[in-house]
């Protein structure tokens, strides 16, 4: 834990007893509380931490999704490659995001997965499977600093049933 995580989360309990009385007489001290902890330890503003947790949250969503056709389909993994998607690197985009498009997710691998991004993102995903592993990958620079990251999920087959592990970069 970064020390100004550690010195906020502090200074939330600290707050979290003046937010109760605060609450209890009427105040709204609760948000502002919040809100500074979150961006004191990487979970929103400048910091990058909820960029950086989209590359978590995608790729849990592909592993779910693999295991869920696995243990519903043939046993095995849909087959196949997918990707990248979006085929832009997001930071080449005006916003520095990748865009949304509905489109991009018509693929017959991203369909077998039920895998569709509905909101701008910071990440392009591929997926790769022979149907016994799968290999999937966010890929962005969150920061468009010229630093890519690349998050990495693994799943396999073990004794009967799907499973996946997600690396950071």
């Amino acid at each position: 834990m970064r020390p100004s995580c550690a010195i906020a989360r502090g200074a939330f309990l600290i707050a979290v007893g003046i937010a109760a009385i605060v609450i209890v007489r009427g105040g709204g001290m609760k948000k502002i509380v919040i809100a500074v902890v979150l961006v004191a330890c990487g979970k929103g503003g400048a910091g990058g931490g909820s960029k950086i947790s989209e590359a978590k949250l995608r790729l849990d969503q592909i592993g779910q999704h693999a295991k869920r056709a696995a243990v519903a389909g043939t046993g095995g993994f849909p087959t196949g490659t997918a990707g990248p998607t979006p085929s832009t690197p997001c930071c080449q985009s005006a916003d520095k995001k990748c865009p949304a498009n509905g489109a991009d997710w018509n693929d017959p691998i991203w369909q077998a997965l039920d895998m569709r991004v509905d909101d701008p993102s910071y990440f392009q995903l591929t997926y790769t499977s022979d149907g016994k592993t799968f290999t999937a990958t966010a890929v962005g620079d969150p920061q468009c600093t010229g630093e890519v990251q690349t998050w990495t999920a693994r799943g396999s087959i073990e004794n009967g049933g799907p499973t996946f592990t997600i690396s950071e970069p």
